[in-house]
């Protein structure tokens, strides 16, 4: 098993979840949390593996982290027969999502992001600084500019997720990660007909945003 994840096997595995964490969660998080834990239950009961991983700490979306992951599911395709790969992105953990799916569209089918941080600039004006930078290896703000502009998924070219179906759930009532910043401008961005958005209720963290039966849609349900 790579360091640092956690996996949940289940019986005869065709289908394999991806799940990146958002900002203070860990490879427990799915396990522990009450939000998180009906959708693992969900997932193994529909044959599905479950793959949690931490990014060795960094969800910033940046090349390391991302390749962290991309090695994890790497991994788990040389123990088990899978077809398909859906990646579910909470929160922060959708900028090292939406970045994997960019890079490689083949290798996923499926997208769902729950709550989403989609701007890597409204991060970085919003949110800690020195954490995205040390995530880059930056430390001046010109650089965090000339060089992560290729990698903020609001000005992704949407013809990298033409093949992947995606689901995109959001608040209006988040004021943590607000959907007119985030969401809302992934959505106009990548201008898909596929692509469907879950509308939830109230908060950043809000159960409305973890709807099993919509993300069974997006994943479980999903038959090779």
């Amino acid at each position: 098993r790579p360091p640092r994840s956690t996996l949940f096997p289940y019986t005869t595995l065709f289908r394999s979840v991806l799940y990146p964490h958002g900002d203070g969660g860990d490879k427990n998080s799915a396990e522990t949390s009450s939000i998180y834990h009906p959708l693992v239950l969900a997932c193994l009961n529909q044959g599905w593996l479950f793959l949690q991983h931490d990014g060795n700490g960094d969800n910033w979306g940046s090349q390391t982290a991302q390749t962290t992951y991309e090695n994890a599911i790497a991994w788990v395709k040389t123990q088990y027969s899978i077809k398909n790969v859906v990646i579910f992105g909470s929160s922060m953990g959708n900028l090292v999502a939406l970045n994997m799916l960019k890079s490689n569209p083949s290798n996923y089918t499926h997208y769902y992001a729950a709550q989403p941080v989609c701007s890597l600039s409204w991060s970085f004006s919003t949110w800690p600084k020195p954490d995205i930078l040390a995530a880059y290896g930056f430390s001046l703000d010109a650089d965090y500019s000339a060089f992560c502009s290729s990698r903020n998924p609001i000005y992704f070219n949407p013809t990298h997720f033409k093949n992947i179906k995606v689901r995109v759930c959001s608040s209006s009532g988040d004021t943590v990660v607000p959907e007119a910043s985030n969401a809302l401008l992934l959505i106009k961005q990548l201008r898909l007909n596929t692509i469907v958005h879950d509308v939830a209720t109230g908060e950043h963290g809000d159960p409305s945003h973890f709807n099993v039966t919509k993300i069974g849609r997006a994943s479980c349900r999903e038959r090779v």
